[in-house]
């Protein structure tokens, strides 16, 4: 039952990686057609952590969530929900066991801004002009063997690109901090 465990695990992490790469292919060649709708952004961002409670759970993280509740988004939900799990499940995986995962949701008169913050192992300064490359693998790895293909956050600029918003990040050695900020929708 153990080696047939194994065999499972390591067939979900290959459909993983599968799947990944084929996203990436299907971004990079415009075959997803951006669909705009107007839906919560909080009530978003609440769906995706209970996607990825197993593993906030198998690490023993405290997510914790300061959303303003009121903010809805007009832009793609399945891009946005890619930017989201993305970037969490990174926060995820780069982090050890019992640390903080912080996300917040705020707005001012031009701007939605989406941040995650870890405390997790930072990216090394020397590397950080990478992070957004494609099948770029940095020299840090996940705290509990998951699996990095290298391709999530070259996945991620493309759509907030596509989307018309701009992500940074900065890091140390004390975690990192991604910060994405989509266009307000403009009052008819």
């Amino acid at each position: 039952i153990q080696k047939l465990n194994q065999i499972k695990d390591q067939s979900q992490k290959m459909m993983s990686i599968i799947n990944e790469h084929l996203n990436y292919i299907l971004i990079e060649e415009n075959s997803y057609q951006v669909i705009k709708s107007t839906f919560n952004f909080a009530n978003l961002i609440d769906q995706i952590v209970l996607q990825n409670e197993i593993a906030i759970k198998n690490k023993n993280l405290n997510c914790l969530l300061n959303l303003d509740r009121s903010i809805t988004l007009s832009s793609s939900i399945i891009y946005c929900e890619a930017i989201i799990d993305n970037l969490l499940s990174n926060a995820i995986k780069y982090s050890e066991a019992n640390k903080n995962i912080s996300i917040d949701l705020t707005q001012n008169e031009s701007q939605i801004q989406f941040t995650i913050t870890d405390q997790g192992m930072g990216i090394p300064k020397d590397e950080q002009h990478l992070i957004f490359q494609k099948f770029v693998k940095l020299s840090n790895k996940p705290t509990a063997g998951e699996n990095s293909s290298g391709i999530g956050l070259s996945i991620v600029r493309q759509l907030v690109d596509k989307l018309g918003a701009k992500i940074s990040f900065t890091s140390n050695r004390f975690g990192t901090k991604f910060l994405v900020e989509f266009p307000r929708a403009e009052s008819s």
